[in-house]
């Protein structure tokens, strides 16, 4: 990190991404921890985020639960039946979870984001297409498939090259880097065609935002920010070394990091910072206390 850390409020570091892009990637390094402490620094910059123009909030749930998203801003449900019906859409299969954090996160974090947004102009999405399932379904059916074929080939001398493409085939789907890409590119590709050029945030785990240049692809190189989100100096760290040993030239790193236990943005490739930061307000100093309840979503 090359920057001097400036003091300013998640608000003000939101007005000033989005004055440079029309997509700020807010990028979550840490699950545990960091998403939830966004989501309440998001909650509490609703006016600042508004009054930069965005339009659009995309977060990292199931978007199977983009109905429930639609239902609860257009008022057609409460808050409870909210979070009663998205923590079905997240438990399923599942026996152990965790409803009752679940449920909690969905209420208190979540409705909020959604109901006070509707009344801002920004509408708040369910983005992450959870390609898991579907994997899992076509990794069974070539592993019968290839089974099959090598039953009925036992006698010759060398596979077929039917067989040996499905092998090949087979090897790219148990790929997690390939399950993953086809989530960010299909995030990717939401945002560009629901947010059509308007201002938007990205909130998803950081991995997501830097991989492989799907949103440079989807959406254009100069029309992005991307902002890692540090919930604690240990976080940073961690998150710092990633980056440091990081060889792949197709990854993208992000433009800046913001410490959300602090308040402090810090440049990536320069000394600058955001012009006249405000000093921290209060109420946007966050939770961050204490050992954090589990995250119920996957990592």
């Amino acid at each position: 990190m090359t920057g001097t850390p400036q003091q300013i409020t998640f608000g003000e570091m939101i007005r000033d991404a989005a004055s440079q892009a029309d997509t700020v990637l807010l990028g979550d390094t840490n699950h545990l921890l960091g998403y939830e402490m966004a989501l309440d620094k998001m909650n509490g910059s609703l006016v600042d985020i508004a009054e930069s123009g965005v339009t659009h909030i995309y977060l990292e749930f199931d978007v199977k639960m983009q109905e429930q998203f639609t239902a609860l801003a257009e008022g057609r449900i409460d808050r409870d039946e909210f979070a009663r019906n998205c923590t079905d859409i997240l438990a399923q299969g599942n026996p152990d979870y965790d409803r009752t954090h679940a449920e909690t996160l969905m209420r208190e974090k979540i409705a909020p984001l959604i109901e006070n947004g509707e009344k801002m102009g920004i509408t708040v999405h369910a983005a992450d297409f959870r390609h898991g399932d579907e994997y899992n379904t076509q990794i069974h059916d070539l592993e019968t498939r290839i089974e099959t074929m090598r039953e009925a080939e036992k006698g010759n001398a060398a596979p077929s090259d039917e067989l040996l493409s499905l092998q090949r085939e087979l090897l790219d789907l148990q790929d997690t880097k390939a399950h993953a890409r086809l989530d960010d590119r299909d995030l990717a590709g939401l945002v560009h065609d629901t947010a059509r050029g308007e201002k938007s945030i990205v909130l998803f785990g950081a991995d997501h935002l830097q991989r492989d240049g799907d949103f440079e692809n989807a959406l254009g190189a100069g029309s992005l920010v991307r902002i890692n989100l540090q919930p604690t100096e240990n976080s940073a760290r961690v998150d710092q070394a990633i980056i440091d040993a990081q060889t792949d030239p197709a990854r993208s790193t992000p433009d800046y990091n913001y410490r959300m236990d602090t308040q402090t943005l810090q440049s990536t490739t320069a000394d600058t910072a955001p012009a006249d930061p405000l000093p921290p307000k209060a109420e946007d100093l966050g939770p961050g206390q204490g050992t954090p309840a589990p995250w119920p979503f996957r990592i």
